[in-house]
């Protein structure tokens, strides 16, 4: 899936820890081969390859996680939208060669998206792509799903202080002996530990952040994010950051990218009717350029953390939980 997954558990005995961990992992690459749109074989690339209209089995995990993904299309209005392959493809491409793409390829792959095109059987795992050439991509949404898995072989085998992180989602159990839980730094704008913005402390929960800082194009002058806008085949413009708690890893890894793509506003709104936590952080000046910088906080009412001293050069305004200033 293009990430590093890892794991941290609290165990009497190393032999048996391991074996638990190769369990952990087995289910992350089984998974891996279903669902990314890396592996021409997966069962998620073979169901792209199937004929539209054609109703085509898959597996259960397959199957629902495109339920969810249909889920959250309907609630952010198209904001969450996973049949943009062709443009994320597109844009991989254009982050790694720092081209920007062509007209003709934006156009295949505005035309090839439509999140509601998507069809679910309700009594089989048979599944419908409406339109022909469509190319499904699970980025925003598999890792906190296969977290999840991991985590609950991790604790179905009598561990349950576990954590498992994937890239930017991370998805905790019960918290370690002595403790209130896994202790986790916010750091939206990069730097290490002293920098942390927010520290949280999770137990039982799901944690993820989505930003379009640090992987983007930088193509005449303008910079364009890995994260796309399904209205217009672009990436959004950099400089914003969005980590959710939420109850599991599917729906904390696919609001931060949504909440991304919807803006501070909207994003809110929705974290609200959803009932998890949010908060934005945007900064005025990207890490790299080099310059003092500000960043903006701002989050949903009950978001919990705890503040952490920042560099000089970084200063930190409009804390929300004192007022919610923009």
């Amino acid at each position: 899936m293009g990430t590093l997954f890892r794991l941290q558990f609290f165990a009497e005995g190393e032999e048996g820890a391991r074996r638990v961990a190769e369990l952990a992992f087995a289910e992350a690459h089984r998974l891996d081969r279903m669902l990314s749109d890396y592996h021409p074989g997966s069962d998620l690339m073979r169901l792209c390859a199937a004929p539209a209209g054609v109703a085509y089995d898959v597996p259960a995990e397959l199957y629902d996680l495109l339920g969810e993904a249909k889920k959250l299309y309907d609630l952010s209005d198209g904001a969450f939208d996973i049949t943009l392959g062709h443009l994320t493809k597109e844009w991989r491409r254009a982050i790694r060669k720092k081209n920007f793409p062509s007209a003709r390829m934006l156009r295949r792959g505005l035309e090839a998206k439509g999140g509601s095109l998507i069809s679910l059987g309700e009594d089989e795992q048979a599944v419908v792509l409406g339109k022909p050439g469509m190319l499904l991509d699970l980025g925003g949404i598999a890792k906190g799903y296969v977290a999840d898995r991991m985590l609950e072989i991790i604790v179905a085998s009598g561990y349950p202080s576990a954590v498992v992180s994937a890239g930017g989602d991370l998805r905790a159990g019960e918290a370690p002996p002595g403790t209130d839980g896994w202790e986790v730094n916010l750091r939206p704008f990069g730097g290490g530990d002293e920098t942390a913005i927010i520290r949280v402390s999770a137990e039982c929960l799901a944690v993820s952040t989505s930003g379009s800082v640090h992987q983007y194009a930088e193509i005449d002058g303008r910079r364009y994010s890995h994260i796309l806008n399904p209205a217009t085949g672009l990436g959004i413009d950099p400089g914003l950051a969005c980590t959710v708690l939420a109850k599991n890893g599917c729906l904390s890894d696919s609001l931060a990218t949504t909440f991304c793509i919807l803006g501070i506003d909207k994003g809110l709104k929705l974290a609200e009717e959803l009932g998890v936590e949010v908060l934005f952080a945007r900064c005025d000046v990207l890490p790299n350029q080099n310059e003092s910088r500000k960043v903006f906080l701002i989050s949903s009412p009950k978001f919990h953390g705890t503040r952490v001293s920042e560099k000089d050069k970084t200063s930190v305004e409009g804390f929300p939980w004192l007022g919610g200033n923009r």
